[in-house]
């Protein structure tokens, strides 16, 4: 999730649209942060994570292609289909 952006949409059981807030979004991490760190890391920083804007549900990289940056997760509060 370095350079790209996303942005995500659920939709639930009865079909109807599920509110951001609702997705629950959990925050991103840094696979180089982890231990064992991955052996894709090098000896890039752990620093690079992605930005979450709520208020257009979008996932946003800060630019530059660097090492580790998560998607992050998100812990629903409403079953989506």
């Amino acid at each position: 999730m370095d350079a790209d952006t996303v942005q995500v949409g659920a939709t639930s059981a009865d079909g109807g649209r599920v509110d951001v807030a609702a997705l629950g979004y959990q925050g991103a991490f840094n696979y180089c942060g982890g231990t064992p760190k991955p052996a894709s890391c090098g000896s890039g920083s752990a620093g690079d994570l992605p930005a979450w804007d709520p208020g257009t549900a979008t996932l946003r990289g800060n630019g530059p292609d660097t090492e580790g940056a998560s998607a992050g997760s998100g812990r629903p509060r409403r079953s989506p289909r």
